[in-house]
């Protein structure tokens, strides 16, 4: 009896062994299920992965740049709009105000709206997050130059007074650090 079984296993095997040097199972069509079961995977069934990525993968791929560029938008138009509100609620600088202290202030302001602007886009990927910060600095160090350019504009927004105030500290063309215009 036991000699049966071991003859037997042993023509199974020998079967299973023909049939895969005949080609008939393929390790990657066919699935074999115990000893009697195999179900074979049709030929077509690949091809959507060997056809590349998704179209929507593709468009998000595609779209990527664009949002890095958006969020840069996001973080300048962030500082603008935190200058405008902290006017309109604040008022004008004091006169003698530390300039570490106002642009540490225009940073956190600028950065804390970019995040809540971020936020409501879902704009959370960590490369937007650094295209919006380097927009907010950006803003910060250059949003002077915007007053020079367009003073009537920012002189409805804000005072006449204020825009007067900016341009004759300031230079035009330049980069506003620490108080100091260092021109470009």
């Amino acid at each position: 009896m036991l000699a049966d079984g071991i003859s037997s296993g042993h023509a199974d095997f020998a079967r299973r062994v023909a049939r895969i040097n005949s080609g008939a199972a393929s390790s990657k069509r066919t699935l074999f299920v115990g000893v009697d079961e195999s179900y074979v995977i049709p030929v077509n069934s690949g091809k959507a992965a060997q056809r590349g990525p998704a179209p929507a993968a593709a468009l998000r791929n595609a779209l990527e740049p664009l949002s890095l560029v958006l969020a840069f938008a996001i973080g300048i138009a962030a500082h603008g709009l935190a200058m405008v509100a902290r006017f309109h609620l604040v008022g004008l600088p004091r006169v003698k105000a530390s300039p570490d202290l106002e642009m540490l202030t225009q940073f956190v302001l600028g950065f804390l709206l970019a995040l809540i602007c971020a936020r409501a886009l879902r704009m959370r990927g960590s490369s937007q997050q650094i295209a919006r910060s380097l927009g907010v600095v950006a803003a910060v160090l250059l949003f002077h130059n915007m007053v020079h350019l367009y003073p009537e504009a920012f002189g409805r927004v804000f005072t006449p007074l204020w825009v007067a105030d900016v341009v004759t500290s300031t230079k035009p063309h330049s980069l506003l650090f620490r108080g100091l215009s260092f021109v470009f």
